[in-house]
């Protein structure tokens, strides 16, 4: 074998193609990229010779044959499963195959591992029985992969299949498939495996090595780099600057990238995890040398087949055959274009502005789940377009639930027109892509997977969850084995334009064996370069070594060397990094050692200013269609604050009817009532959470209480009853919740069928009847209420006669008008005293007591004071905070409740006529009560403290 050290001065590809191009030479390289690259060269100089190119890993396919076919991805995985006894699953704590699937990686790279390092399981059971330090679970451990490994090779025997772990050993060995090349070319190969030196070793007298390094650097008898080694010094590299530029954060650092390449024209950038970066997305393929190959996970058609098993694998089954879908997964899938088009036949867009606030709709009701027999819709009366998109929809999932095996599941795809795939797929896919090949042939492949079953059964490997039965454990298992088998799928764009003038970007492993002139790197951060220790599986790094397996120590090594590299073969470098104390970011351990091996003088450091967010996004714009401001000071015109007020628009016949949450909102910020009472805009939900809303307590409270003073009414056959409240217990509370749990037709709707639902039931509902029995206990001994008359009014309920739909509390100078109207939860009446209270749920705060004591100063004038201002001694009114038993009044130990009245009265006043005069306003102060931010109330702020 020949060893050949090439300086980092010269282009390697170029070297090696010219030194073996008038022979038939077996080209053998470390990575997919490197390959290309070298075809590429090679082309140019092509002399008609049989030349081949081959990765290390394709070599090693071409050399090991089998004589049966090799099972790889799902057959793969679900062949070891079926394996699996339900001791094994205990032993490895496998409760699911899905759960399983990170369980066969590793087993399967373990034993891939042990065969190319000539790893015996003897010498691992003596590796692992020296080593006290870790107990004797790894003899367990090993003695069970050892067991299941053996059963798995039983299995593929019997089915006429193999794998990987058992077919590439000495025996299986065909030199004969490389007897045509007069030599064998392996370029720059950091790494060779004990399979791998047998390889060379093999063909020994054929074989040169090229290595792009100093030659005293390197260990020729291990294939290794000498620890020692220090691969740098200002003789063998080409680089003629280094500019380093250090960055406090991500987008600045990204920043700088932009100006470096456009100052020194810079094609190339090397970014160590540009796939898994939030900028990869806004990159234009128009500037930038993007792969094209691109993965199947961000195309239309994976995410129609997300939301069906997003779908699929949320519905529940509740009491014998009625299945609830949960809304949320509904919601983000009829949301999406792409799939709502499946159901809609025409106008699209007006159809689905149905759907969405349809959805909404629910969603401010509470449901949580609609039912997959539509009785929702009936409910709901539900009718139009919306009831027939969502009977298509039904229709649908109910067919999907019943798919138990691979036969019915693509018998979807055998009629196109019916699911309309055409349309799932985007004009620029079909046209410029191979994506529609590539995906039916991935379920033409899929759909094969059943033959390495053998005698198992898909109930015996999907199994039911909590809430399934086994239909729709099956069915939600083959969608996501589905989506699985299609993530490492890979398509093609094939437009033809050319990428001399874009900027490439690559990755560290896929630069090797790569040479540019100028060239930019990102990220050299400690953690990413070197990247972080990660625990290995089943064996310790010390028993690594020992093994003489590759070690953490290695791969840092490995990577260095790569680092390295790629700075000495270029002229022009320019290194971004990180740091950031509070972050816990540092600068690369690489870079502060390259900055001791190489001239100070060769160096130019400079720290990043740190940019604002739309300085980077307008790298991203083209400036002749817009530009952004950068004038960062807030706006001063108190007009920017304020919405205009219209006389006529928005108080129509110069007056204004309030019931009680406008009459707060105005009190406390006339801009939210403005978005929310007159232009009807709230905030959309976009999010269910999986709890009882605030919503549903507030109205099951009310309901209860509500049910009971109904119930009391009837027995006493009018609204004057002669009652004992000391004997309104915990019987009526219970009866109330019965009634209202079996006549609440939206229950199983509103539920959310989790833990929640177990706290609703053994915490809040106790918490609510001690609650609901003690306002009825504080009637008896607080009020004296019991066994005389009263007369009860219940929320809604009015005498005729007795009340008005509204009423006017205000007329101010100008002829403006204020009428108010109201609804308490239940009036009491004593003779000439007046009682109102109403229910709240919640904690009884502070802030709390004080917002709502506006609610009833409208109570107390709109059913009694604006009619009999004598009566305002006489009445009284309450809040009672169920979950804390306790009522809240008016503080009038200080101020009368006249002055309060006044107060109140006063303020409105006030904030009505700063509307006229200024529109409606954003308060200055702000509650911490209030959930609603409005961005300007922040812009209001801030630039107060400005003046100030």
């Amino acid at each position: 074998m020949k060893f050949k050290f090439i300086s980092f001065r010269t282009n390697l590809m170029k070297k090696v193609i010219s030194d073996n191009q008038k022979t038939n030479t077996l080209y053998i390289f470390p990575t997919l990229i490197s390959k290309k690259s070298a075809i590429k060269t090679f082309q140019s100089k092509w002399n008609m010779n049989q030349s081949e190119f081959l990765t290390m890993e394709e070599w090693k396919e071409l050399l090991f044959e089998s004589n049966y076919p090799v099972l790889k991805e799902e057959k793969r995985n679900l062949s070891l499963y079926s394996c699996l006894s339900n001791d094994d699953k205990e032993f490895f704590k496998i409760s699911s195959y899905f759960q399983f699937i990170p369980f066969a990686r590793d087993f399967f790279n373990f034993w891939e591992e042990m065969n190319e390092e000539f790893i015996s399981e003897s010498d691992i059971i003596e590796n692992i029985s020296t080593d006290i330090s870790v107990g004797d679970w790894q003899n367990d451990f090993f003695e069970n992969l050892v067991r299941l490994k053996n059963k798995f090779n039983i299995l593929l025997n019997e089915q006429k299949l193999s794998d990987q772990i058992f077919i590439r050993n000495r025996i299986n060995l065909k030199i004969d498939n490389v007897r045509k090349f007069t030599q064998i070319v392996i370029i720059n190969q950091f790494h060779f495996t004990v399979l791998e030196k047998y390889l060379v070793e093999k063909f020994d007298k054929q074989t040169i090595l090229y290595l792009q390094l100093p030659e005293d650097d390197y260990d020729k008898k291990s294939f290794s780099l000498k620890k020692e080694a220090k691969l740098l010094n200002s003789e063998n590299i080409k680089t003629q600057k280094i500019f380093v530029s250090k960055a406090d954060e991500k987008l600045s650092m990204i920043s700088g990238l932009f100006n470096f390449i456009d100052k020194y024209n810079c094609k190339n950038v090397v970014d160590f995890q540009f796939a898994s970066q939030s900028y990869a997305s806004f990159l234009s393929e128009e500037k930038f040398n993007l792969n094209k190959q691109k993965s199947l996970k961000n195309t239309i058609i994976y995410r129609f087949f997300y939301h069906i098993h997003n779908i699929i694998s949320k519905i529940i089954l509740y009491k014998d055959d009625i299945f609830l879908i949960h809304l949320q997964t509904v919601s983000e899938a009829m949301f999406s274009r792409e799939f709502f088009e499946v159901f809609c036949e025409e106008n699209i867009d007006l159809s689905q502005q149905e759907i969405i606030e349809f959805v909404q709709k629910l969603f401010q009701d509470n449901f949580q789940y609609i039912d997959l027999a539509g009785i929702f819709l009936k409910i709901t009366k539900t009718s139009g377009n919306v009831k027939i998109i969502f009977y298509r929809f039904l229709e649908f999932v109910s067919n999907l639930i019943k798919i138990d095996n691979l036969t019915d599941f693509t018998e979807l795809f055998k009629n196109c027109s019916e699911l309309k795939f055409l349309n799932i797929f985007s004009e620029k896919e079909l046209l410029f892509s191979n994506l529609q090949d590539v995906f039916f042939q991935a379920v033409s492949d899929f759909s094969t997977i059943e033959v390495v079953l053998n005698h198992r059964k898909w109930n015996e490997i999907f199994l039911p969850k909590k809430n399934q039965n086994k239909d729709l454990a099956i069915s939600s298992g083959l969608f996501l084995l589905f989506l699985d088998y299609l993530k490492p799928k890979k398509f093609s764009l094939n437009h033809t334009e050319s990428n001399e003038y874009k900027i490439r970007i690559t990755d560290l492993q896929n630069s090797r064996n790569m040479t540019f002139d100028n060239i930019a790197i990102l990220n050299l951060v400690e953690g990413i370069l070197p990247a972080t220790r990660k625990t290995r599986f089943f064996l310790t790094e010390r028993q690594r070594t020992k093994l003489g397996l590759i070690t953490y120590e290695k791969i840092e090594l490995r990577d260095k060397y790569y680092f390295f590299r790629l700075i000495a073969q270029a002229e022009t470098v320019h290194l971004f990094t990180m740091e950031n104390i509070d972050q816990n970011i540092e600068v690369s351990s690489f870079l502060e050692e390259l900055q001791i091996l190489l001239p100070e003088n060769l160096f130019e450091l400079k720290d990043i200013e740190l940019v604002s967010y739309s300085q980077i996004y307008s790298k991203f714009i083209d400036e002749n269609k817009i530009s952004l401001p950068f004038d960062q000071t807030l706006p001063t015109k108190e007009e920017f604050y304020a919405f205009p007020y219209h006389k006529d628009q928005d108080f129509p016949n110069n007056q204004i009817e309030l019931s009680t949450y406008p009459w707060i909102s105005i009190l406390e910020d006339p801009f939210r009532y403005y978005l929310n009472d007159i232009l009807k805009i709230r905030p959309k939900i976009i999010e269910i959470k999986a709890d009882f809303s605030k919503k549903f307590i507030g109205i099951i409270i009310h309901e209860l209480f509500k049910i009971i003073w109904n119930r009391l009414l009837e027995v006493y056959q009018g609204d004057l009853i002669h009652h004992n409240f000391n004997f309104t217990n915990s019987l009526y509370f219970d009866d109330a919740l019965k009634h209202y749990l079996k006549t609440n037709a939206k229950f199983h709707y509103i539920s959310p069928h989790n833990y929640s639902e177990v706290y609703f039931k053994r915490i809040f509902i106790p918490i609510v009847k001690v609650g609901i029995t003690n306002f009825f206990a504080k009637l008896h001994y607080d009020f004296d209420f019991s066994d005389v008359y009263l007369k009860i009014i219940p929320e809604g309920e009015y005498k005729k006669g007795d009340s008005e739909d509204q009423r006017l509390l205000i007329k101010l100078d100008n002829e403006f008008e204020v009428y108010i109207r109201a609804r308490a939860d239940i009036r009491i009446e004593k003779g000439k005293q007046k009682l109102i209270i109403d229910y709240k749920s919640g904690k009884a705060t502070t802030a709390k007591k004080k917002r709502y004591e506006n609610q009833l100063y409208l109570y107390e004038n709109f059913y009694y004071i604006l009619q009999n201002p004598q009566e305002m001694d006489y009445v009284t009114s309450l809040l009672y905070f169920v979950e804390e038993k306790s009522f809240h009044n008016f503080d009038t130990k200080k101020i009368t409740k006249d002055e309060i009245f006044s107060k109140f009265r006063d303020k409105f006043i006030e904030n009505l006529e700063k509307i006229f005069e200024k529109g409606f306003f954003i308060a200055t102060k702000k509650y911490s009560f209030e959930d609603t931010e409005i961005s300007r109330r922040d812009l209001y702020r801030s630039q107060r403290n400005q003046e100030k």
